[in-house]
């Protein structure tokens, strides 16, 4: 427990600019590139700004050339840094399918893969991304397939076809066949096309594609054509590009940047097991999620050897197991024996509380989830045994003890927001011995702190959530920490077989 707790309450106590939360999630390269063009005191400054941050995989993966170029022209590496910035501060919930955005370089932009979306800096909000941003278009669909050689027979056909006004229009998604396409086709296929207006327009209008599709929103299936009739995606082309460039769990943790990760799972000696047949699942926590942890702890696990070897099982199950094949609260025995609890939270998939910014990646023996915090609790009780191993809780115990709620709270799952013994000792004089004299009243006041299902952390949001007792409780998330109603959360995400519990100070008493 003290490991996930002493996490959280250092997250919340370390407020942090846009440049500094940017360096901590693990995205150096940008930081470096915002000091070089001179932009760190601006996205320090009061904003507020969105910033969509590539990974440093994503500089990593760019050509030296592209790179080189930028750190050597200020100008235009201003340029592209800002068209990673907008002005003001936008959530992801506000964000919707082909929508634009003007940028601070004033150009407008839509958006590469958002791996880790929502992350509050003092002065606005980052969204990690997993490509930069370095084309800035100029041109519609037909502007540009103009002013490419490989396109002149399917901009010929286009404008023959009276296509140009209409693709120029949209948005669309176009799938280009090149001149060499073309060449393909039988002989006099294209005059017969030229013949037929109505048959040359059908073919042509078969390429095209309501709305903006990038490769990242393309999966296996039928996709309707603005010709009327679909098309059949298959992304095995995809799949045969990364098999030809086939990678272990530990190779493909490298090169997701899980550095941390895979010299811990070395130093255990798990290198040779999870290079092995498998298949394995692997939660693979971030560099930025083992930065995070106290340097106590982290050296603890370093100089443990058994201890660190049963810390990184947890994170691994037997089987390759694909996020569709999550279920809300699920759990999953992981190679050390314990079993690890699956939370579906809208379109957040978390394990054990941890967000998995990254999903389903592929190796050639299992898959990586990548998730943005250290999964070392392994609870081996549930909400009431571990309320009584607890001397803080004493007056919690009792008070259940006394409203025969002790079977109610061993099953579930539940989430506990648990009052201390201090958290009691701020009621009223008398009002602990008048609970325990109406045991309906006492009932009410203590499943009033109790809601269904494993809520945590990353599970929350401002809103009512509705309790046991059948009244709700307001949540309000702020960067001074999580308050429900009047009390606020001391330590969070305290995990047991049964739920969470997070820990509050003031009793909840339901409105009458």
């Amino acid at each position: 427990m003290k490991l996930i707790l002493l996490v959280v309450c250092f997250v919340l106590s370390n407020a942090q600019t846009i440049p500094e939360l940017a360096e901590k999630l693990g995205a150096k390269t940008l930081v470096n590139l915002v000091k070089d063009a001179g932009l760190a005191d601006t996205l320090s400054g009061q904003g507020p700004f969105t910033v969509f941050g590539p990974t440093d995989a994503a500089f990593a993966a760019l050509p030296p050339a592209v790179l080189n170029k930028l750190m050597n022209d200020k100008k235009l590496l201003e340029s592209v840094l800002l068209f990673h910035v907008l002005s003001g501060k936008v959530y992801s919930s506000q964000l919707t399918n082909d929508m634009t955005a003007a940028t601070l370089n004033d150009c407008n932009c839509r958006w590469s893969k958002v791996v880790l979306a929502d992350q509050n800096a003092t002065n606005g909000v980052i969204h990690v991304i997993d490509k930069v941003l370095a084309e800035i278009p100029t041109q519609n669909i037909v502007e540009f397939a103009a002013g490419q050689k490989d396109f002149s027979s399917l901009v010929f056909l286009v404008v023959s076809a009276r296509l140009g006004a209409t693709l120029s229009g949209g948005p669309f998604t176009l799938f280009a066949p090149t001149n060499e396409a073309f060449n393909k086709l039988p002989p006099d296929a294209i005059n017969k096309l030229l013949q037929n207006q109505t048959a040359l327009i059908e073919v042509l209008t078969y390429h095209v594609v309501k709305g903006t599709v990038y490769s990242v929103g393309l999966s296996n299936g039928m996709v309707p054509t603005v010709e009327g009739k679909s098309v059949k995606v298959d992304i095995s082309s995809v799949v045969c590009f990364v098999l030809s460039n086939a990678q272990t769990i530990p190779e493909l943790a490298e090169k997701l940047g899980a550095k941390t990760l895979v010299k811990l799972v070395t130093d255990a000696g798990l290198a040779d097991t999870l290079s092995g047949q498998g298949p394995f699942t692997v939660f693979g926590p971030t560099d930025a999620a083992f930065a995070a942890l106290p340097p106590a702890v982290l050296n603890k696990l370093m100089n443990d050897k058994q201890l660190l070897k049963s810390v990184l099982l947890f994170h691994v199950l037997s089987g390759k197991v694909y996020s569709s094949q999550l279920t809300n609260d699920m759990t999953a025995t992981t190679l050390n024996g314990a079993k690890a609890r699956i939370n579906i939270y809208g379109q957040t998939v978390a394990v054990d509380g941890s967000k998995v910014v990254l999903a389903d990646q592929n190796a050639t023996n299992g898959v990586i989830h990548v998730i943005d915090q250290v999964l070392a609790e392994i609870p081996t009780q549930n909400i009431v045994q571990f309320a009584a191993s607890q001397k803080d809780f004493s007056s919690l115990v009792y008070a259940v003890v006394r409203a025969n709620l002790g079977a109610t709270l061993s099953g579930g799952p539940f989430t506990l927001f648990a009052p201390t013994n201090e958290a009691f000792n701020k009621l009223p004089p008398d009002a602990i011995n008048k609970l325990l004299q109406n045991q309906t009243a006492l009932i009410d006041v203590l499943t009033y702190h109790v809601v269904k299902g494993t809520v945590y952390s990353v599970g929350l949001s401002n809103g009512m959530v509705p309790t046991v007792e059948g009244k709700s409780v307001k949540v309000e998330l702020s960067s001074g920490g999580v308050m429900i109603n009047d009390a606020k959360v001391t330590m969070a995400n305290v995990p047991v077989t049964n739920g969470v519990i997070h820990v509050i100070d003031t009793v909840l008493l339901p409105p009458k």
